[in-house]
């Protein structure tokens, strides 16, 4: 009966860590993508800018 009830809770300790494990990997899975997603589009927008900074520059001087 003791070895039961020592091997029940081995288990159910055993499926609670192994739920939380899995929950933390897709997190910064998604959060990874997102963050991929935003730095790209920041990073066009900002080339756009310098586009038109260049351009802006290149009429002024002349």
């Amino acid at each position: 009966m003791e070895t039961l009830i020592k091997t029940t809770l081995f288990l159910l300790l055993l499926s609670l860590l192994g739920c939380n494990t899995i929950k933390t990997e897709h997190t910064v899975k998604i959060t990874m993508d997102v963050n991929v997603k935003l730095d790209r589009e920041l990073d066009d927008f900002f080339s756009e800018l310098d586009d038109l900074s260049e351009a802006t520059e290149e009429t002024t001087v002349e």
